[in-house]
């Protein structure tokens, strides 16, 4: 999984108290908030991989995380009970899908079940 808001993103608690930003996410958005995403634990036959960034190209957003963030979601929201493996790497939210060290991370675990670094 990549930046996977599995508690919620503290993002869009902020964004609720701006009254009409809240909106900006439309029905889905108001879905991540914390407490609202019911992600439940994966079975321990399930090998899974988190991974979650670090890193913020919008620097306002990063800021307002009190914790360890991407700039949307937090790495702490990111667990998951049950995960295999979870890994925080130097990405921002919006890119890390075209990053070049999640990219490998990725195939390296769709090839060989695990992640090597």
């Amino acid at each position: 999984m990549l930046v996977p808001p599995n508690q919620g993103s503290e993002i869009i608690a902020w964004l609720d108290k701006w009254g009409p930003l809240k909106h900006v996410l439309g029905p889905s958005g108001q879905q991540l908030r914390m407490g609202a995403v019911d992600a439940p634990s994966l079975p321990c036959h399930a090998h899974t991989a988190i991974i979650m960034g670090n890193q913020s190209a919008m620097p306002l957003f990063r800021h307002l995380l009190d914790q360890e963030n991407d700039g949307i979601v937090s790495v702490e929201s990111g667990k998951l009970d049950g995960a295999s493996e979870f890994h925080i790497i130097g990405a921002d939210h919006t890119f890390i899908a075209t990053h070049p060290q999640a990219q490998s991370m990725t195939l390296q675990f769709l090839q060989n079940g695990k992640i090597q670094l």
